[in-house]
């Protein structure tokens, strides 16, 4: 079958015409300019273009992704709308089928132009006896297109807003829908009709953000929780037109984006989306979560923070480890050492996350004192000696083990408990 695909050069069609030419079809990339690929037959195409396009007579398929993706005006939505009317009057000529990509935000009452010219050509599509698919939130891939822009925003902060309630999103990941769109060219005949992509479930964008972000080796985003009920109210005070220009009007068509039944349009196609995060995405969380450990676990021991190599030293001690029994150690205790005090103590009833505490524990201190840094910190090496500065560290010692000693009578039965191994049922393992 010939593929003609408009909008070749994008996000989506870029890896849609690899997973194409895999599967064995033949391609045609409709785009503005030539693709850098020379695999494919190039055809120009420009929605702006007033002339009619004309596919080539063999043409079996046209997918439809070309769009515009900033906030334009109604001049704008007006263009796009007659070229796909071009488009699918082209499709009819040479006897070929359409599949137009929308979007999970397209509806007639879309806060965005965005979404209320993707509504209307899924109308003529609808009408022409066309297919229409709708994804859900795209990620993966080359870092273009939405995903993109959320990548750079989250190599530029490190604080987000976590609305309230959260928006979900039903995530695929980009190999997955190039997948689904050729599983659906290739049935007998498309169905007339509006199929959904993306996960069964949605989740938190929050989420979404944060999965992203460790899948891509960055550093996990911070949350501040941010009524939903503001951001509108703010849009509302600023008008129509400032709402557009600052990006307001898309998080209102976030807020607003509708659920997806997507577990038909899965079974239609046969279709097994990766799971989010993935594999890799997994393993990333883990390393993330032991390095958090070891930090935490060897600050508290050098009373500083470590040096980068036994950093990663012991980092790489704790994976396999973990991988066998999972130690969960609250965020507090994390983000300040010195609470570890309070578990650092022996108890009369030892439970199984206890131990294994004290077990990493020791390992931390015995990595510790054969390190250089370890040497400064217990050996006074590199350190001015004196009877007074002696005196004066014994002093700090004795009076610092004193305070915590108080301190655990009150908080150790408290903080016990938050340390915790859980046991995945059926198995040896364990999971946080």
């Amino acid at each position: 079958m010939k593929l003609v695909v408009t909008g070749a050069s994008g996000y989506i069609g870029e890896v849609l015409l690899s997973h194409a030419r895999r599967a064995g079809f033949t391609v045609v990339a409709a785009s503005r300019s030539r693709p850098v690929s020379a695999h494919d037959e190039w055809l120009a195409y420009d929605m702006s273009s007033a002339g009619a396009i004309e596919l080539p007579a063999d043409t079996g398929m046209v997918i439809h992704l070309a769009a515009d993706t900033k906030t334009g005006s109604g001049l704008d939505q007006e263009i796009e709308v007659r070229a796909a009317q071009q488009l699918l009057q082209a499709a009819e000529k040479a006897s070929a089928q359409l599949l137009f990509v929308s979007s999970q935000a397209a509806r007639q009452d879309a806060p965005t132009p965005y979404g209320r010219t993707k509504w209307r050509i899924e109308e003529l599509v609808l009408a022409s006896g066309g297919c229409v698919v709708r994804p859900g939130q795209v990620y993966g891939g080359p870092e273009r297109g939405l995903y993109g822009e959320l990548l750079n925003t989250l190599r530029r902060s490190r604080v987000f807003p976590r609305f309230i309630p959260p928006p979900g999103v039903q995530p695929i990941h980009v190999a997955d829908l190039a997948d689904g769109l050729l599983r659906i060219c290739s049935l007998k005949r498309l169905p007339a009709q509006v199929l959904c992509l993306g996960s069964v479930r949605a989740m938190p964008f929050s989420s979404f953000l944060a999965g992203i972000a460790v899948h891509n080796g960055l550093k996990r985003p911070r949350f501040i929780p941010v009524p939903a009920v503001l951001v509108r109210f703010i849009g509302w005070c600023l008008g129509q037109g400032l709402r557009d220009r600052l990006g307001i009007s898309r998080l209102k068509s976030l807020f607003e984006l509708p659920a997806m039944k997507t577990r038909d349009s899965l079974d239609l196609t046969g279709l097994e989306l990766r799971p989010f995060p993935d594999e890799k995405t997994n393993q990333n969380i883990h390393g993330l979560l032991c390095s958090r450990q070891a930090a935490a676990l060897l600050s508290y021991v050098l009373k500083e923070p470590p040096d980068p190599q036994l950093h990663q030293r012991y980092t790489d001690i704790l994976e396999p480890m973990d991988r066998a029994a999972r130690l969960h150690l609250p965020g507090p205790f994390l983000r300040f050492p010195a609470l570890l005090s309070l578990l650092d103590a022996p108890w009369q009833r030892q439970s199984e996350a206890q131990a294994e505490f004290l077990k990493r524990l020791q390992i931390a201190v015995v990595l510790a004192e054969a390190s250089p840094q370890g040497a400064r910190r217990f050996l006074g090496a590199e350190r001015a000696a004196g009877s007074w500065s002696g005196f004066l560290d014994i002093a700090l010692a004795v009076s610092g083990e004193v305070m915590w000693r108080i301190l655990r009578l009150f908080f150790a039965p408290l903080a016990e408990p938050r340390i915790r191994t859980v046991a995945k049922p059926g198995s040896a393992h364990r999971e946080y």
